[in-house]
């Protein structure tokens, strides 16, 4: 195998449920160039990863920015590619970057099937994802220590210490955000040896996962009324309308990090 794409283009939850049967086709495939397409404002939980030889962005939004990430994909001759995705969009993507094995579950919640060459059984819903992510990974005889997951957590009984969690999803902190983090902490007034900190994280894409603004204010005020407690409001910038609410509920009692650092130095605040 000497050229390999990933395609898992959003969202970021899912990218890094990708991210333990990525690392496995780089031990399998330990020579082959590995790439990833993925969407711009999730790319930067790839970006540094040692492990990566290439990540290509795509900057959602019309036709023409989509053309333009084809004929990136396109600029080079992949053996294959996994389509982790599963959609129609990620599915045609897959097809499009001519790459000569395209590789992805069927069935899938779209037609995406139809633009395979090679096609996986997919698992039962009650499997976890990260464990179908794997299974594809699987097809082309990758193998990680550890993998699949048994998640022995669930079992009552967990390993001292447990250390998979690091080593399957590995995030790359640079300098500057570990600075960003730090620098934002000092202008609040937090104190390391007074403070605990309480992030909020309001914002979710869908509104069946939001929790109503006014709980959030609710809970803020309840946990300020304990001294040593902070509350922090987290996200990036569409997150910052229902932390306009959250905050004017709470009485100001709620320190406003959304829309003022980058996904990984938040990362680093949590």
């Amino acid at each position: 195998m000497k050229n390999l794409l990933i395609i898992k283009l959003s969202s970021l939850g899912d990218v890094i449920h990708t991210l333990p049967a990525a690392q496995a086709l780089r031990k399998t495939f330990p020579d082959a160039h590995l790439a990833w397409g993925v969407e711009r404002v999730h790319a930067a939980v790839l970006r540094g990863q040692s492990w990566l030889d290439e990540v290509i962005e795509h900057d959602r939004g019309s036709l023409r920015t989509y053309y333009d990430f084809i004929q990136r994909l396109r600029r080079t001759k992949w053996d294959a590619v996994i389509d982790f995705q599963g959609l129609l969009r990620s599915g045609a993507t897959a097809w499009l970057s001519g790459a000569k094995r395209t590789i992805g579950h069927a069935p899938c919640k779209e037609p995406a099937h139809w633009f395979y060459n090679e096609k996986v059984p997919r698992g039962t819903l009650d499997q976890h994802a990260v464990d179908r992510y794997y299974q594809l990974a699987t097809h082309l005889g990758a193998r990680f220590d550890g993998m699949p997951l048994d998640r022995p957590y669930l079992s009552g009984n967990p390993p001292e210490p447990w250390h998979d969690g690091p080593r399957l999803f590995p995030l790359c902190i640079s300098d500057d955000d570990q600075q960003a983090a730090e620098r934002w902490l000092d202008q609040q007034g937090y104190d390391r040896q007074r403070h605990k900190l309480v992030i909020m994280h309001s914002h979710a894409r869908r509104s069946a996962n939001l929790w109503p603004t006014s709980k959030y204010a609710q809970l803020a005020r309840l946990l300020r009324t304990r001294d040593d407690l902070r509350v922090v409001l987290t996200g990036g910038p569409a997150a910052q309308p229902l932390c306009d609410e959250i905050a004017a509920g709470a009485g100001g009692l709620v320190w406003r990090a959304d829309g003022r650092m980058s996904l990984m130095a938040s990362t680093e605040l949590i």
